[in-house]
């Protein structure tokens, strides 16, 4: 979820399956993902949250909003502006989707397919 890969995959590659969840506002790490995205060869999927930062991908995004006086609004792009609980819910949902693929053997649903209408905020990217 949003974090740098290990420098084993960059050596080695990966035969999938693989998905990550990234910020749309960082592109150091879809630059770094680019780097890596040819070496999996098999299934993968990035998708990337709009309005987002590194910080969104914790808890933090989340409890911020029980900090008394905090004017969320003035954190665009570093509390998953404008609904971090939703955002929450998405990324949640995008990785149980893949769980229940990749390690249950699921058939492949929906979500993993493309882009829910449920989470206008999810894009689905090609790195490469």
């Amino acid at each position: 979820l949003d974090g740098p890969s290990v420098p084993e995959l960059f050596q080695k590659g990966l035969h999938g399956p693989f998905l990550f969840e990234g910020a749309k506002l960082d592109t150091d790490f879809y630059q770094m993902l680019s780097a890596v995205w040819p070496k999996i060869t098999g299934w993968k999927l990035a998708v990337g949250f709009q309005n987002t930062s590194h910080d969104d991908f914790s808890d933090l995004a989340a409890l911020v909003l029980a900090v008394p006086g905090i004017n969320v609004n003035n954190a665009l792009g570093v509390y998953a502006y404008p609904d971090p609980v939703q955002n929450f819910h998405a990324m949640s949902e995008y990785v149980n989707a893949f769980f229940d693929f990749a390690l249950l053997g699921r058939a492949e649903d929906g979500i993993l397919k493309k882009p829910d209408k449920k989470y206008p905020e999810v894009v689905f990217e090609n790195p490469s």
